[in-house]
C-alpha cells in the first residue's frame, strides 16, 4: 500500500514538473515570437531603423566598389568627351552628336544594369538565411538596399552627365540640360530595376546573358530602324522599349523646343543646319517628352513592384 502511494505522488510530481517545464517554454517561445514575429503590421516598420539593417546598408555599400564605379563613369564621360568634342553646337557634326547621345544612354543602361544583375544573386542567398533566422522581412531589406543603390546610381549617372554635357558643347540651357540629365538618371534606374528583376527570377549564368542581350534588341528601336521601317509584328517592341523613350526624348531635348538654326564648320554645305530637318528626317518632330518620361518612370515602378513579388514568392514558397 505504501509503495503504491509513493508510485501515484512519483506520478503526479513527473506530470506536475512536466507540465510546469512545458508552461515555461511555452511562455519563453511566446516572448521570442514577440520579439521575431515577422507578421505584425510595425513590426517590419521598426525594423527599417533597427541596427542590423543599417549594418546591412553599410556592408552593401563596401560590398558595391561605390568609389570605383564613380571613378570609372567620370573617366569613360572624360574618354568619350573628349572623342565628340564641339559636335553638340555644329551642324556639321549631328549625326556624330546622336551617336554620342545613343553611346551615351546605352552606357549609363548597361552599367545600371550590370551593377546588380551579378551581385544580387549571390545577395539572395544571404537574405535567404537572414530571413529565416528571422533577423529583418523583405521590406527593411529591399529599402536598404534601394537607399543605397538609387542614390549611387544617380550620382555615378550625374558625375558622367556634367562633364561629358559640357565639353560636348550641348546647349547651356536649363530646361535643355534638366531634361537631358533627367532621362538619362530615370533609363539608368530602370536599367538597374531590370538587372534586380533578372537576378531574382533567374541563375546567374542565364540572367547576365538575358539581360544584356534584352538591352541591346531594346535599345535598336529609334536609332537602327525607324519607325515607318519596323515590320508589323514588332512594333509592340518599339512602344514597349524604354530605352527608345529615352533615346528619342533625349536628341529632342538637344534639338527640339524652337532650337535656333545651328553654326556650321563646314562652309560649303551642312543639311541639319535646321534641327527640325534632321527630328523630322528622324521621325522626332512630333515628340511629346513628358509623357515619355512618365512611360520610363511607370516601367521603374512595375519592375521593382515584379521583382519584390518575385522575391516574396521565393522567399515563402514551401
Amino acid at each position: 500500500m505504501i509503495i503504491k502511494c509513493f508510485a501515484l505522488e512519483k506520478r503526479v510530481l513527473e506530470r506536475y514538473s512536466v507540465g510546469f517545464t512545458q508552461n515555461k517554454y511555452r511562455i519563453r517561445e511566446k516572448k521570442i515570437y514577440r520579439k521575431t514575429n515577422i507578421k505584425h503590421p510595425y513590426y517590419s516598420l521598426a525594423q527599417l531603423f533597427s541596427t542590423a539593417v543599417i549594418m546591412r546598408c553599410l556592408k552593401y555599400i563596401f560590398q558595391t566598389n561605390a568609389m570605383l564605379r564613380i571613378a570609372v563613369h567620370f573617366a569613360v564621360a572624360l574618354i568619350v568627351s573628349y572623342i565628340y568634342r564641339g559636335v553638340g553646337n555644329d551642324a556639321a557634326r549631328v549625326l556624330d552628336n546622336m551617336k554620342f547621345v545613343y553611346g551615351t544612354n546605352l552606357f549609363l543602361a548597361y552599367t545600371g544594369l550590370m551593377a546588380v544583375i551579378v551581385s544580387f544573386p549571390l545577395e539572395y542567398m544571404v537574405l535567404k538565411r537572414e530571413h529565416f533566422n528571422g533577423w529583418y522581412t523583405l521590406l527593411p531589406y529591399m529599402v536598404s538596399v534601394l537607399l543605397v543603390e538609387i542614390p549611387l546610381q544617380m550620382l555615378c549617372c550625374l558625375v558622367y552627365v556634367i562633364p561629358a554635357y559640357m565639353i560636348t558643347d550641348q546647349p547651356l540651357e536649363i530646361i535643355r540640360f534638366g531634361y537631358f540629365a533627367l532621362f538619362l538618371v530615370a533609363t539608368s534606374l530602370t536599367s538597374q530595376s531590370a538587372g534586380f528583376l533578372c537576378g531574382a527570377t533567374m541563375p546567374l549564368k542565364m540572367s547576365v546573358f538575358v539581360g544584356p542581350v534584352s538591352l541591346a534588341l531594346l535599345s535598336m528601336f529609334g536609332f537602327a530602324i525607324r519607325f515607318s521601317d519596323i515590320p508589323a509584328m514588332y512594333v509592340w517592341l518599339h512602344h514597349f522599349s524604354f530605352v527608345r523613350a529615352s533615346f528619342q526624348s533625349l536628341l529632342y531635348s538637344l534639338y527640339g523646343f524652337t532650337r535656333g538654326i545651328l553654326p556650321c564648320s563646314n562652309e560649303m554645305y551642312c543639311h541639319y543646319k535646321n534641327p527640325m530637318k534632321f527630328l523630322t528626317e528622324m521621325a522626332f518632330d512630333n515628340m511629346n517628352v513628358n509623357p515619355e518620361l512618365l512611360y520610363v518612370c511607370f516601367f521603374f515602378l512595375c519592375t521593382y513592384v515584379l521583382t519584390i513579388t518575385v522575391i516574396w514568392y521565393k522567399l515563402n514558397k514551401r
